[in-house]
């Protein structure tokens, strides 16, 4: 099981590294001192985070502009929606 749980990891901190434009080593820690759980987001909670996106980039942790919208995932939410 902890074979599976670091590959996890390992993925989980080169995807969200690359979204972000972020150093892997921060995304790494931050990943492995933290819990995970696929949970739908309401509506308003992207509209909200966007403005804390735009104040991080402009004080550049985050390198780039990014938009919140475009890397929130929702193919799931129906299973998350109604799990069975």
């Amino acid at each position: 099981m902890a074979h599976l749980y670091e590959e996890s990891t390992v993925v989980r901190t080169k995807v969200y590294s690359e979204l972000a434009g972020l150093d892997p080593g921060i995304v790494g820690t931050a990943i492995k001192r933290g819990s995970f759980k696929d949970l739908k987001l309401a509506g308003d909670v992207v509209e909200r985070e966007q403005p804390v996106a735009d104040a991080f980039s402009e004080a550049e942790p985050i390198p780039a502009p990014i938009k919140i919208a475009d890397i929130v995932d929702t193919r799931f939410d129906a299973i998350l929606e109604n799990p069975s």
